[in-house]
């Protein structure tokens, strides 16, 4: 508790600060110009994608209508997909297949900007999420498998600039509760209108899982059929965590934003005859201990600066957290890893050691036509087996010219040397996506592209694995699509109305 006390007074003192440089401060609005948003994987416009794919090593001819639509704040995607084997499968129909089945034809639904409008909503594939600052979901994506994607939904509204709720949810499907996030939270100042002060925020969360998803099926000798989860320890209570958090902005000019949070979490312990089954039999002495006590908490302090060179040709925004913690329990825990393996993260919070670390995020755009992110997550200053890192990457350059298409994303849970970032394996996430367009119809502007897809990713491999065991059916695979794409783009150009201060920066 001292600590914590510490930290509050910290705050306090850095707000006290605020007070001294509030002459230098210029009258500054939200302004759009701050936001390094990572592109949709997707072209404004109507088209479809024709091609080969190698799904685990197995042939099909693959079609997929992708039409993806905005106006305004109002973005609509969609991807339909038929996939015939090659080789007398006939219909591959797992996109239809458990959860949400036929609804993955929906790729997202979205209104407005997350902590630039008053309303904020996303229904379908959520990316690079966040509740709060993040001390429990952060780099958050709910789909792993391109196959098996999720209809997810978050939002964020505000009421009389004061009073605003979070909400996540990664997977709505009559099966479970799946992951949930909320956080209410409080702008005491918001409508005052005062530089700094109306930025002062605070608030509390409640994240729960009680995930019961089927991830694959298949059938043994006898005709039976068979389940395969990776959440079997979350049956019984359930994981829950508790957080509270609050932050300001120390600088608010027109070239940089600057703001610092705090934030404290719990996590309740585990009740789960599974999980206290596996740990009596297979758990270590500290891990057995876990099941007698009374969970782990810990809390961080950071800070997050944004700033932006002459307009649009560099924005930069850097987060910085320094994290501390007691045993059983894991910093941002809800991210990208923990949808791959739901039993693995667990087992990673009961091993889990008093410790102190690091997160570090990097986005930068590049005249609007380069997109950058980059984050890292260190448990320790030590690097190893015990302690790796977790890093995620994202690069979009389809915007530097017309006729060129690049997208890659790689996620990696457990990296203990640079060489780790090139592997793929139980651990990994990878994607990525080279395209060209080869001739554009005059007049109509119909487009005509060619390409490759590559992805490593989780697919239902049960047929190709029938003798295996049950972790054999659901795991990462090599998805590869060379394809023709035709494209009717919907995003005539329009000269974007310069700011005020792009003028004056000029």
């Amino acid at each position: 508790m001292k600590n914590v006390f510490k930290l509050l007074f910290v705050l306090l003192f850095v707000s006290g600060f605020t007070f001294g440089v509030y002459a230098q401060q210029e009258k500054s609005d939200d302004n759009d110009s701050y936001d390094i948003d990572m592109p949709d994987l997707t072209e404004n416009g109507i088209g479809g994608l024709l091609g080969y794919s190698s799904i685990g090593g197995q042939s099909y001819f693959t079609f997929r209508f992708k039409p993806d639509l905005s106006f305004g704040k109002l973005g609509i995607g969609l991807d339909v997909p038929v996939v015939y084997g090659l080789n007398g499968q006939g219909l591959r129909m797992d996109e239809y297949k458990d959860g949400i089945g036929l609804l993955r034809m929906i790729s997202y639904i979205r209104y407005g900007r997350k902590k630039r409008d008053n309303f904020y909503v996303r229904v379908g594939e959520l990316r690079d999420s966040r509740l709060g600052f993040g001390i429990l979901i952060s780099d958050y994506n709910n789909t792993i498998s391109y196959e098996k994607r999720k209809l997810g939904v978050e939002f964020d509204v505000v009421l009389k600039k004061k009073f605003g709720l979070e909400f996540l949810y990664s997977d709505i499907t009559p099966i479970s509760i799946n992951l949930m996030g909320i956080r209410p939270y409080y702008k005491p100042f918001g409508a005052t209108g005062i530089p700094i002060i109306k930025t002062f925020e605070i608030g509390a969360s409640f994240v729960t899982d009680h995930d019961r998803t089927v991830l694959a099926r298949t059938q043994d000798s006898l005709g039976n059929e068979l389940e395969y989860r990776n959440n079997y320890f979350l049956d019984g209570s359930g994981i829950n965590a508790f957080s509270v958090d609050m932050g300001f902005y120390i600088f608010r000019w027109n070239w940089l934003w600057w703001d610092v949070y705090a934030q404290a979490a719990y996590f309740r312990p585990i009740k789960s005859d599974s999980l206290t089954a596996y740990l009596t039999n297979y758990g270590d002495a500290f891990q057995r201990q876990y099941l007698a006590s009374k969970g782990g908490y810990g809390y961080s302090i950071g800070s997050d600066f944004k700033f932006h060179f002459l307009g649009n040709l560099l924005r930069i925004d850097a987060r910085a957290e320094r994290f501390w913690h007691t045993d059983y329990y894991v910093a941002r825990m809800f991210d990208f890893a923990y949808m791959m393996d739901k039993d693995a993260a667990i087992l990673k919070l009961t091993q889990s050691h008093a410790s102190k670390g690091t997160y570090a995020k990097l986005s930068a755009s590049i005249l609007d036509k380069i997109f950058f992110s980059g984050s890292i997550t260190l448990d320790s200053l030590v690097i190893n087996e015990k302690h790796p890192a977790m890093v995620a990457l994202n690069l979009d350059m389809s915007r530097l010219t017309k006729k060129f298409t690049l997208r890659t994303t790689a996620f990696n849970s457990a990296v203990t040397s640079l060489s780790d970032l090139l592997k793929l394996d139980k651990t990994a996430l990878f994607s990525t996506r080279l395209g060209y367009m080869i001739y554009e119809i005059p007049i109509v502007k119909l487009q005509l592209h060619i390409g490759f897809d590559y992805r490593w990713t989780f697919a239902n491999v049960a047929r190709l694995a029938a003798e295996g065991t049950a972790q054999d059916w659901f795991k990462q695979t090599s998805y590869i699509t060379p394809y023709f794409r035709i494209v009717y783009p919907m995003n005539r150009s329009k000269k974007k109305k310069k700011s005020d201060e792009d003028k004056l920066l000029e």
